[in-house]
C-alpha cells in the first residue's frame, strides 16, 4: 500500500485504517471496525466512565472537565456565560517522547581533537 501524503502530513482516518488492515493483513472493512471500536471504547471509559486509559510505551487518555466560566464577545464586549464540559486529553508516554525526539534529532557531530586538547585537566587543591 502507499499512501499519497504529497498534499499534507496528516493521516485521516481512512489512511489509518489503510495502514491498520495492511500491518494486521486483514480486510479494510475489519481495520475500520477495529478503528471504530477503539474510538467508542476510549469515549466510553474516558467520558462516560470518567476512566483513564493507560497503553504502556504510547500514552494516556483521560478526561478534562472544564468549569463553567464567564467569556467576552470580542466584538460587543458582552459578557456572556461559556457553559463546562468535559473532553478527551491525550498525554504522550515518556517512552514515545524519547523516541519521537531521538528521531527529530540529527546526529551530533564529532567533537574536534584540538578543543578537547586545549582544555586544561582539572586538578584537585589540597
Amino acid at each position: 500500500m502507499k499512501l499519497n501524503m504529497a498534499d499534507s502530513d496528516k493521516l485521516g482516518k481512512s489512511e489509518m485504517v489503510d495502514i491498520i488492515s495492511d500491518k494486521m493483513d486483514i480486510t479494510k472493512k475489519q481495520a475500520d471496525e477495529f478503528l471504530n471500536a477503539f474510538m467508542e471504547t476510549v469515549k466510553e471509559q474516558v467520558l462516560d466512565k470518567g476512566n483513564e486509559i493507560r497503553l504502556r510505551e504510547f500514552g494516556t487518555f483521560k478526561q478534562k472537565v472544564t468549569s463553567a466560566r464567564v467569556g467576552r464577545n470580542p466584538r460587543t464586549g458582552e459578557e456572556l456565560q461559556i457553559a463546562g464540559g468535559k473532553s478527551v486529553a491525550w498525554s504522550v508516554s515518556s517512552a514515545l517522547k524519547v523516541k519521537a525526539t531521538a528521531a527529530g534529532k540529527k546526529p551530533a557531530a564529532a567533537k574536534p581533537a584540538a578543543k578537547a586538547a586545549a582544555k586544561p585537566a582539572a586538578t584537585k587543591k589540597k
